[in-house]
């Protein structure tokens, strides 16, 4: 049997009248977390800067992709760029990205400043990207 869908898959979401700033934060193919994940952006729509963003980590039926579209004061840089060695701020405190995985979740070694194990080892956690960020000073 086959299935049909009332929604046309180019289907967009109108434009509310509301007034917006006069730039976009972001451009077609930013990379960027959402409530929902991280994601690429493919389009913006200046009228009112929603974003539409395509999901490749999830899979509908059929092989299909989900298509979302966000406001922008819903997206935050990727922070998929943070790579190992860098120094990173949890809410465990200050450490070091030992390594990444595919998923984008990071093993963090905290920095001595903050704590010590037995045998002056340090602790290591394993880390989603959403909740660290990047250390600048």
């Amino acid at each position: 049997s086959s299935v049909t869908s009332s929604v046309p898959s180019s289907a967009t979401p109108p434009a509310p009248s509301s007034a917006q700033p006069s730039t976009s934060k972001f451009t077609s193919g930013s990379a960027v977390s959402t409530p929902y994940g991280e994601g690429v952006i493919t389009s913006v729509r200046e009228s009112d800067y929603v974003v539409q963003l395509t999901k490749d980590t999830w899979e509908l039926a059929y092989g299909q992709r989900p298509r979302l579209y966000l406001a922008e004061n819903n997206l935050k840089p990727s922070k998929g760029d943070i790579s190992g060695g860098e120094r990173v701020k949890s809410v465990y405190g200050v450490g070091y990205v030992l390594s990444k995985r595919p998923d984008g979740s990071m093993i963090v070694e905290s920095a001595p400043e903050k704590w010590s194990l037995a045998y002056n080892q340090l602790p290591r956690m394993f880390l989603d990207a959403s909740i660290v960020s990047r250390v600048t000073t």
